[in-house]
């Protein structure tokens, strides 16, 4: 009987060891899963940043992963159609290899594309304060369709955001890991890179309630890995490529606003 008491006492407290263990290493990643119907997931992560932290989104056999580097809650889009969802928090233990611990799954019907593509993500990050976002609002206010306003943003960012091809090299080179466009940077410097054009034309549109997707992947006119948007409009998906009309039109080169869908290939969608 002894023994039978004592073995009992010692799983008790493996017991509660495992389960505080488990508490206080899920106590650092608050994962928000209260708007996953609308498609985006919220996460908010508070602890060491000694080790990368990452967040991986899984539907199916599709997967997204995404950097956390600071401690602001950050939205994700559930772009990957319906299903069941699994959203983990993973730090790096060695090399490439990541851990998970904290994780929630969430089982949703297809998310509306108004809902979807309306929405501030991490790499389509907006709010009305940013100044972005208001100096795109003042361009707009008189225009009496969403069409116009669509045609107003995209001709401000083809006439006005130039390349930067010292960030390009930069990020190719390795030297800007994770890296994520910040709108307002590109909106005052008039400088950025394909995924700086697509992040900003997708967050204008998006905060004038116009759905808009980032796009990465190719381009048979580009030779390297390459970003662009589509747009919905009249019930329709536009593909527009910011960064090659702005570089068209800088040489005089012929080029129209919509793209042939055939010339991309989708990787990646957000």
């Amino acid at each position: 009987m002894k023994i039978k008491l004592l073995l009992f006492a010692a799983l008790t407290f493996l017991a509660i060891f495992i389960t505080r263990t488990q508490a206080l290493a899920d106590s650092s990643a608050v994962i928000d899963a209260t708007k996953a119907d609308s498609g985006v997931v919220t996460v908010t992560y508070s602890g060491d940043f000694s080790k990368k932290i990452k967040v991986l989104i899984k539907c199916g056999d599709n997967k997204y992963a995404y950097d956390i580097v600071n401690t602001k809650p950050v939205s994700f889009p559930l772009q990957m159609g319906g299903g069941q969802y699994t959203i983990s928090v993973l730090r790096n233990t060695s090399g490439d290899s990541y851990a998970p611990f904290a994780s929630q799954t969430v089982n949703i019907s297809a998310p509306d594309d108004k809902a979807l593509y309306t929405q501030s993500i991490q790499n389509v990050d907006f709010s009305p304060d940013m100044s972005a976002i208001k100096g795109f609002a003042a361009l707009t206010k008189n225009d009496a369709d969403l069409k116009s306003k669509l045609n107003d943003v995209y001709n401000y960012i083809v006439s006005n955001v130039s390349y930067d091809n010292s960030k390009a090299s930069a990020v190719t080179a390795g030297k800007l890991p994770g890296y994520i466009p910040d709108i307002d940077d590109t909106y005052k410097t008039d400088l950025g890179i394909c995924y700086d054009y697509s992040s900003l034309f997708a967050a204008a549109l998006r905060s004038m309630g116009i759905p808009a997707k980032l796009e990465k992947g190719y381009c048979s006119e580009i030779s390297s890995y390459h970003a662009w948007n589509e747009v919905l409009l009249n019930g329709k998906w536009l593909k527009i490529d910011t960064t090659y009309d702005a570089s068209a039109k800088r040489y005089n080169i012929k080029f129209s606003q919509v793209k042939d869908n055939a010339n991309y290939t989708v990787v990646q969608q957000y």
